[in-house]
């Protein structure tokens, strides 16, 4: 009884940690692209502000859970393929909160690492793997205008994503255009390059 008591212990501080407290809804914090881009701005909107609002709720007791939530809001958005600008109008609802923690940047770049890791990721599902492809060039179509005004912060961004040499793997090209008929095209790494250089490169260009 003893070791069943401690089993369930275990399993409730795990899911204690995983879960983002809400009268009925749970973040997981993976999303697929493909799902995503069935999502009209309505909907998507609704989800990016429910996350805020948590974030706001609890961010005067909790500041760390808060930052989490956001970085969630944040990841959501930046999961969709943005071929109708939509990652444009949904992202300052989180950026703004964000910018006032003094995280921004520094969100950015782990949601750029997790997605560099995930891309070359050989066991990953090819859906996962995409997902992190669409958020690479999403991330650096957003933060173009920051580089271009000289932010240290987002250079190291784009060097980072310059210097992996991402190629993009033949399953996720073949996930991208059995599930949205769409093409992946360039590397990340050659975009950053691309912008790096001109700062006036868009991943939209293609």
């Amino acid at each position: 009884m003893k070791a069943l008591s401690i089993l369930g212990l275990t399993a409730a501080a795990l899911i204690a940690a995983l879960t983002v407290f809400s009268p009925s809804t749970v973040y997981a914090g993976v999303y697929i692209y493909s799902k995503l881009q069935m999502k009209n701005y309505d909907q998507m909107q609704k989800a990016v502000n429910a996350r805020v609002q948590l974030a706001e709720k609890v961010g005067d007791s909790d500041q760390a859970r808060a930052k989490s939530i956001l970085e969630d809001a944040l990841r959501l958005i930046l999961s969709r393929p943005d071929s109708d600008d939509m990652v444009s109008e949904l992202l300052p609802t989180v950026r703004e909160p964000l910018r006032n923690l003094g995280v921004y940047e520094h969100e950015m770049s782990d949601v750029v690492d997790d997605a560099i890791i995930t891309l070359n990721d050989k066991h990953a599902k090819s859906a996962v793997r995409a997902t992190s492809l669409i958020i690479l060039k999403n991330v650096m179509s957003q933060l173009r205008p920051d580089l271009a005004s000289n932010n240290k912060k987002v250079k190291k961004i784009f060097e980072h994503i310059r210097d992996a040499k991402i190629k993009i793997p033949s399953a996720v090209k073949s996930d991208m255009f059995l599930r949205s008929t769409m093409k992946p095209g360039p590397s990340p790494s050659e975009i950053a390059t691309k912008i790096l250089k001109s700062k006036s490169y868009r991943p939209s260009d293609n």
